[in-house]
């Protein structure tokens, strides 16, 4: 008899093993945290944008600010180089750095007492407009080390607001000219005040030795009188000394020039004062005579000279005039970071 088979039973399904200790996130749950980290990463980024514009709008301000100082300390400065100008105008036939034609007034003028307006001496001798120079040149000084600490600041706005480096015109270029153009023309000011002192005593010292040698005459060269002379006479050394140690290495080479020119002429001036005491220790009229004429006629002919000059050199200075150049790039960098004319 036949067998048949047993009916084919079907293999169990195998069911998925659940660890009570794992809860499945439900799929509304998962939705939940992405919008939760859409959420965070929009108020990052919105964040970031509203910081970023208060930087660059805040960092924007403060640039204009200094931009706007710095075209302040130029224009400034363009008024005070114009001042000294209108200062030089008003100067009359000054006595050169020797003071030869104060020597020569002083010998023809009769002798100040100790009561005379020493200030209204000063206004004969053109010493008042050399001390309103000194204030024009401590002035621009002045307003030349303004622009190179605006600089400073400038450089330090961009180094501590990243968004001004990738959003605001850079101007390295312009801060390095500002500092190149403040440190060159600091270094002339410095020259000119010092020339400008040395101005002051040698023409006050020149008319001390008019006056000591007209004493010296009216007394007949005694030895009080020539004594006096003698000790002004030394001053005039001390000047030349003075005058030989200014340092000249850091102005153009045409007033380098200049001033060893000018050194050179002093030292002969130099010799022709002792020379002068010379003809009165020894009572030699006629060298007297001689040596007085050489100075006073040199001495009035360099002072002609130096005036125009020196007129000429505050119109023509490449280093004076450039402020007027660099006044014109600020202000096109002002208009490239929103300023407004």
């Amino acid at each position: 008899m036949e067998q048949i088979p047993p009916p084919i039973s079907p293999e169990p399904t195998s069911t998925p093993i659940i660890d009570p200790q794992i809860d499945p996130i439900p799929p509304h749950k998962n939705r939940t945290l992405m919008y939760i980290a859409i959420g965070v990463g929009l108020i990052v980024v919105i964040g970031t944008v509203i910081g970023g514009t208060w930087a660059y709008t805040q960092g924007k301000k403060d640039i204009q600010a200094m931009v706007q100082s710095q075209s302040q300390q130029l224009d400034d400065l363009q008024k005070s180089y114009n001042d000294i100008r209108k200062v030089l105008d008003k100067v009359p036939s000054t006595p050169s750095l020797d003071s030869a034609d104060l020597l020569d007034s002083s010998i023809n003028s009769g002798l100040p007492s100790e009561y005379d307006d020493v200030l209204g001496v000063e206004e004969d001798l053109g010493i008042d407009q050399n001390r309103k120079l000194s204030e024009e040149y401590k002035a621009a000084t002045k307003l030349l080390d303004n622009l190179k600490k605006n600089n400073r600041k400038i450089e330090g706005l961009s180094q501590s607001n990243p968004v001004i480096s990738i959003f605001i015109p850079q101007n390295a270029d312009l801060i390095s000219d500002t500092d190149s153009f403040a440190n060159t023309s600091s270094a002339l000011l410095m020259y000119l005040q010092k020339v400008n002192s040395f101005e002051i005593n040698s023409t006050m010292v020149g008319y001390q030795i008019g006056m000591a040698i007209q004493e010296a005459v009216v007394r007949s060269a005694d030895d009080a009188s020539v004594a006096n002379l003698e000790k002004k006479i030394k001053e005039i050394d001390s000047l030349y000394e003075e005058y030989k140690s200014i340092d000249i290495s850091s102005i153009p080479e045409d007033l380098q020039t200049n001033h060893s020119a000018e050194l050179a002429s002093f030292s002969e001036d130099v010799e022709i004062f002792n020379q002068i005491l010379l003809a009165f220790q020894n009572k030699n009229a006629a060298l007297l005579e001689k040596t007085l004429q050489s100075i006073i006629i040199q001495g009035q002919g360099a002072s002609n000279e130096s005036e125009v000059k020196f007129k000429s050199f505050w119109q023509d200075n490449v280093i004076i005039n450039g402020v007027t150049d660099l006044s014109d790039r600020w202000s096109e960098y002002g208009a490239s970071v929103g300023i407004s004319e």
